[in-house]
């Protein structure tokens, strides 16, 4: 069953469902990110969530409803908190980003951010800020590197991270989980 999700988009770029079914739109012309409540199907219960955003190309929300935005114009990572629609409570993450286009957040809050032109894969930690991404355990870490165009980046429930190079016809997989290992005397 497919219902039409009108919110008056112009060039919706990203998409994304949390838990309670909201679903959340990056609509890249119209430099907005939106929120959509379960049974919504006109433009009228639709909120904006947050601002300043310059097209913006992909969203991830997280179990606490935090929302990821992957705001390409302004070479940013953005978090939204819930309830957050004002630009004064927007939180810039990580930095060194040259069009991060793809996004996926973790269980435990780390962010993947697939940057097209740079074309690397980096992992920004829980609660990392753009004051601070280069100090201690607050580091952006590069994954994957020398990946053509980076467009979208996905994880399975093992921390497994999936990477789709723009314009290929292949999809990686970058394995992030470690066997255990046991040590017998």
């Amino acid at each position: 069953c497919l219902t039409t999700r009108d919110g008056g988009f112009n060039g919706p770029a990203g998409v994304a469902v949390d838990g309670a079914c909201n679903v959340y739109v990056a609509d890249f012309n119209n430099d907005a990110v939106y929120e959509i409540p379960p049974g919504c199907t006109s433009s009228s219960c639709v909120a904006t969530l947050g601002g300043g955003f310059d097209a913006p190309t992909n969203v991830a929300v997280d179990g606490a409803g935090n929302v990821y935005v992957a705001d390409v114009g302004n070479y940013e990572v953005k978090e939204i908190p819930p309830g957050c629609t004002s630009y004064s409570c927007v939180t810039t993450l990580g930095g060194g980003f040259s069009w991060p286009w793809g996004i996926a957040v973790d269980g435990a809050g780390n962010v993947y951010v697939g940057d097209y032109n740079n074309n690397a894969v980096y992992e920004v930690p829980s609660g990392c800020t753009s004051a601070d991404y280069t100090a201690g355990s607050c580091k952006v870490t590069t994954l994957a590197s020398g990946i053509t165009q980076v467009d979208a980046v996905a994880l399975d429930g093992s921390g497994n991270l999936y990477i789709s190079p723009y314009g290929e016809t292949t999809v990686l997989e970058l394995t992030r989980a470690t066997a255990p290992s046991f040590t017998f005397a």
